[in-house]
């Protein structure tokens, strides 16, 4: 180190003892004069750069603007479309209310306590004849003792091990069933016939 500093005081003396003009720069002239041209230099390689994305910003922007006025319409075609379904969907629905409306009218107008009563004395055979039918299938199961050859059969059937005793008990439970139902039946045609004359 002392050496370059040593070299470096031998050149300055050198220097001044040939009497050389000694130049002293301005530096705040030379930087203004560098940054002017660094400037320029920026100014020429950037303006292309930021015109193209300038150009694109643009170009986005109007792409983005367009889209929104797309979507706006789309919107608007949806809104009214929606409306026009909701007033056709009130439409049919008063519709239906009025004609609900109309219903209940002429069914309360229909429906006095005098067709109540006309109706109940409609259903009155009706009732009298099931009760007369159920009395007499109630009696006849009686007197045939139906009762307790089903109660019979019933046991045997839980008492029989095999599988072919088993069905030859159901069997004829089901066999006595349909003999008694054909009997009611056969009695009921001729209780219509006997009836009818009348």
């Amino acid at each position: 180190m002392t050496d370059l500093t040593s070299k470096v005081k031998e050149l300055t003396e050198e220097q001044r003892s040939r009497k050389v003009p000694y130049y002293r720069l301005d530096t705040s002239k030379v930087t203004k004069q560098v940054l002017e041209h660094l400037n320029g230099e920026v100014q020429r390689a950037v303006r292309p750069l930021v015109d193209a994305m300038t150009a694109s910003v643009q170009a986005t922007g109007e792409s983005v603007k367009q889209s929104v006025k797309d979507f706006e319409k789309r919107v608007s075609q949806v809104e009214a479309k929606r409306v026009e379904e909701l007033a056709e969907d009130v439409k049919n629905a008063d519709e239906w209310a009025e004609r609900v409306i109309s219903k209940v009218d002429r069914l309360s107008s229909v429906a006095t306590w005098t067709a109540v009563g006309r109706f109940s004395i409609a259903l009155l055979p009706l009732c009298v004849s099931i009760i007369i039918v159920g009395g007499l299938v109630w009696t006849i199961t009686q007197f045939l003792g139906v009762a307790p050859v089903l109660a019979f059969l019933w046991s045997k059937f839980t008492a029989a091990t095999a599988v072919w005793a088993k069905l030859l008990w159901a069997a004829a439970a089901v066999a006595l069933v349909t003999l008694l139902c054909w009997l009611i039946w056969a009695l009921l045609k001729w209780l219509d016939g006997e009836f009818r004359r009348w």
